[in-house]
């Protein structure tokens, strides 16, 4: 596992002083299992048929909680392919069955959300998601505004208090890192709300007919009423 401190270039072009790369982590069997005792801890109460980790690096931590605890896995896939059965979810399950996500550092969330969105297309329920480190820029938030509940064995802030007291950085760095933190907070808007249906306060043909002053007028309102339909006139 690699925490670095200094400048970095992040994926969003944010110049952060902080950079996590847990993508080392499947070199080392021990700390991959560790890992996945961990992330298994934080859900151990939450029923859940199916584990799913976020591609690429979760993948990992999800097949080790898998394999540990014989819980049954599905995959998304990053790209739908164009043959075969061209399915984006891989594995066997039913409509109505519930997954967990499993991810490996979260942000905004949005790469949880790239994974809960093809898992709810195709009729599955996901209510929560299982992340190792929590970098507190908003993700927990975001999450919650889609209805996902976000649990994680570690926050950003934890860890710094850890490294500080191990006397591996010093409180300026720890600073320096909790004011990008809380300067580069991440909000996505919720989930778009479907249209309100039509008002039922429209006025019928009867009540149309009372408030009209010209005969004519009336009188076809009057029809449109009795015939109950506006294909009054042939």
């Amino acid at each position: 596992t690699r925490l670095k401190f200094g400048t970095f270039t992040l994926k969003s072009g944010i110049q952060s002083p902080i950079y996590i790369d847990l993508r080392l982590t499947v070199s080392y069997p021990s700390l991959l299992s560790q890992i996945a005792s961990a992330l298994q801890s934080c859900i151990s109460s939450l029923p859940h048929d199916f584990l799913c980790g976020v591609p690429y690096t979760a993948l990992p931590f999800a097949t080790a909680m898998s394999v540990s605890n014989s819980k049954p896995m599905l995959m998304r896939r990053k790209e739908q392919k164009s043959y075969g059965t061209k399915r984006i979810i891989e594995g066997d399950f039913k409509p109505h069955q519930t997954c967990l996500i499993v991810e490996d550092l979260v942000t905004s969330g949005m790469s949880i959300m790239e994974t809960v969105e093809p898992l709810r297309n195709a009729q599955l329920t996901v209510s929560h998601a299982v992340v190792l480190i929590d970098r507190e820029q908003g993700a927990r938030d975001n999450l919650t505004e889609h209805q996902i509940t976000l649990h994680s064995v570690f926050t950003l802030s934890e860890m710094l208090t850890v490294l500080v007291d191990a006397d591996k950085i010093d409180t300026d760095t720890q600073a320096s890192v909790l004011k990008f933190v809380a300067d580069n907070r991440v909000s996505h808007p919720p989930p778009s709300q479907p249209p309100a249906p039509a008002s039922s306060s429209r006025l019928t043909y009867a009540q149309r007919a009372a408030l009209v002053t010209n005969p004519v007028g009336t009188r076809l309102l009057s029809l449109m009423e009795e015939k109950r339909s506006n294909l009054a006139v042939a």
